[in-house]
């Protein structure tokens, strides 16, 4: 809302007016800046709400929505999502742990050498593993609140997975070829 529309004053809502999105009205407030006489310029987006089920299907899991048929969304429509995202506080002591026990792997399985700024291969391999760590750390977090987190926790092993195995890809080729067991030698 502004006080024309070369926005020469612009208000701010809840702070110079209210709005009642349901009921489709603004007030002015108490100690804004709008005078209940005052001509304004308004600038709205209409949209609607739709159900979950009904008018879409959603794969939290996956990250996928998907448009049902028979539901008020139109094919072709822009939809904006409102939603929460994952999210994890990681301190710098905890990604340098992480860090630190992925080189650590990476360095006994194919690496004493420690060539990980030689090699970008290697040093991609050890980010990813500790990724990983950071992933089931959060994992084991969100399983630990007690709150019922167990959809979010299985987001961060899937996700720790997914890094677990960019690591291991990255990593066959330093690994050294199993011929498998040798046969027993009479001795």
């Amino acid at each position: 809302m502004a006080s024309d529309s070369s926005l020469g004053t612009v208000y701010v809502e809840n702070v110079d007016y209210v709005v009642d999105y349901a009921g489709g009205r603004l007030t002015t407030k108490v100690g804004g800046s709008l005078s209940s006489a005052q001509t304004v310029t308004v600038w709205y987006l209409p949209y609607a709400l739709y159900e979950e089920g009904s008018d879409y299907g959603l794969d939290a899991s996956g990250g996928q929505i998907k448009r049902l048929s028979g539901g008020d969304i139109a094919s072709g429509e822009t939809v904006r999502l409102d939603y929460r995202p994952v999210f994890v506080s990681v301190t710098d002591e905890i990604i340098e742990n992480a860090v630190a026990l992925a080189n650590g792997m990476v360095q006994t399985e194919v690496d004493a050498e420690r060539e990980f700024e030689a090699n970008p291969s290697l040093g991609a391999a050890a980010t990813y593993r500790a990724l990983e760590i950071v992933c089931r750390a959060a994992a084991s977090r969100e399983l630990a609140s007690q709150n019922g987190a167990d959809k979010v926790a299985t987001v961060w092993i899937k996700l720790a997975d997914d890094y677990a195995g960019r690591s291991d890809q990255l990593l066959t080729g330093f690994r050294p070829p199993f011929n498998g067991p040798r046969n027993p030698q009479r001795s």
